[in-house]
């Protein structure tokens, strides 16, 4: 525990002074550029390295509070979406009845359930099998859309297919509400009432599509970006008032910083 804690620490710092000599060197080229006292210019290079700084760590804590907040809230979302598949229709008919009594007149049929209100009959589905809801299943509950005369027909499911999407919508008898896993989820929230946790649900990590760039700013590229830069530095000395080398150094900087911190890209290379 220590090691870690140490090589936490440790790894702390070498970013944290990668970041400080970066941003040193960037403000220094420019105000070579202008101001013509190297002590001047050290003392303008250092106030703007420790203001910029102070304002990246500043926003950097607000931005992962946020992205933490975020992913918490999303993982839950899936997570509990997923739990719906494993269950029967009869425990989906429980938890939908006791989320929508505290609110509705409704009454328990057979695997779905019907809501009175304002003289209107509502009939609540329910497909949750890991699968798209398509036309198939809106054929199979026809009959009981028929014989309950429903006004409205609200259908919760994962997802739903194009074709079911464009069958309920040329429905001329009833009008459909098509619930996917996104509004699912904030009926659950309305009501603070959840599905049951019956399966660990595993995380899958996704392929990005921006492998281009992952390739380009991976953190295996941060020290030929930072040589580079250093290269064009020192040439700048001898070629003080031309600003191709100022401009080209400064990207070269800005693409190290961006290689070395930004863990979006921060991908293993094929």
């Amino acid at each position: 525990i220590f090691n870690m804690e140490y090589k936490s620490k440790f790894s702390y710092f070498l970013d944290f002074t990668f970041r400080i000599i970066v941003l040193f060197f960037i403000s220094f080229i420019w105000f070579r550029f202008f101001v013509h006292k190297l002590w001047l210019i050290i003392l303008l290079s250092s106030l703007v390295t420790i203001v910029v700084n102070s304002i990246s760590i500043f926003f950097t804590i607000k931005k992962v509070k946020k992205q933490n907040l975020t992913k918490l809230e999303h993982e839950k979302k899936q997570n509990l979406i997923f739990q719906l598949n494993f269950h029967t229709k009869s425990e989906l008919q429980t938890l939908f009845y006791n989320i929508f009594k505290t609110k509705y007149n409704i009454v328990k049929k057979s695997d779905y359930l019907i809501i009175n209100l304002n003289n209107q009959k509502i009939g609540v589905f329910f497909n949750f099998n890991f699968n798209s809801t398509d036309e198939k299943f809106i054929s199979e509950i026809f009959n009981k859309i028929r014989l309950n005369k429903f006004s409205i027909v609200a259908i919760l499911s994962n997802s739903f297919t194009q074709n079911a999407t464009s069958v309920c919508e040329n429905f001329k008898e009833v009008k459909f509400k098509l619930v996917n896993a996104e509004n699912v989820y904030k009926i659950f929230k309305t009501y603070n009432i959840f599905p049951k946790i019956k399966v660990e649900n595993s995380k899958v990590k996704k392929r990005k599509l921006n492998y281009f760039l992952s390739q380009i700013f991976n953190k295996s590229r941060t020290k030929s970006f930072f040589v580079t830069a250093l290269i064009f530095l020192i040439s700048s000395i001898f070629m003080r008032y031309n600003i191709y080398y100022l401009i080209f150094t400064t990207l070269m900087f800005v693409f190290a910083l961006i290689s070395y911190f930004n863990k979006k890209y921060n991908k293993p290379q094929n």
